[in-house]
């Protein structure tokens, strides 16, 4: 691939976590108002955007292990290391949503008790993952930002 094409992907994937921090955060607010229902049809989407937005992650990270990271590090190491723990947090954010999926999709299966435990599970789980998908989008925006002024 050619630096266009990476531009392009780092558009994508940029664009895909902006989608999923909104999907997460009206997921977390539904959930909140009292529609379960469609606060598990929104964490079930937000799984998928995850996949995608994985997938466009992943294609970058051999570019920026080779080309970018050194240069980044070199002109900003505070933003190169958010950046490596962007990677972290993202990881932490996928974890969330599918725990509060799973707990969401056995609160629906459960009965008294149980069901209120599976429920409130999934709203925290669902409302850490929100609050790891904000901090990696802003993490992102700040690096891309950063990235920017270093390739002029």
């Amino acid at each position: 691939m050619n630096e266009s094409d990476y531009q392009i992907f780092g558009i994508v994937h940029g664009s895909l976590g902006a989608a999923l921090l909104a999907l997460l955060v009206l997921s977390a607010w539904l959930d909140r108002k009292g529609e379960p229902e469609s606060f598990g049809i929104g964490l079930a989407i937000a799984s998928v955007i995850q996949i995608l937005q994985g997938g466009f992650g992943f294609a970058l990270h051999g570019h920026y292990e080779s080309r970018l990271r050194q240069l980044l590090f070199l002109r900003s190491p505070a933003i190169g290391w958010w950046l490596e723990r962007k990677e972290h947090i993202a990881i932490g954010a996928i974890a969330l949503t599918w725990c509060a999926l799973a707990a969401h999709h056995a609160s629906r299966r459960s009965d008294g008790e149980l069901r209120a435990r599976f429920g409130r599970a999934a709203s925290w789980a669902g409302v850490g993952a929100a609050i790891c998908a904000l901090m990696t989008f802003s993490i992102g925006v700040t690096v891309a930002a950063a990235m920017m002024q270093i390739m002029r």
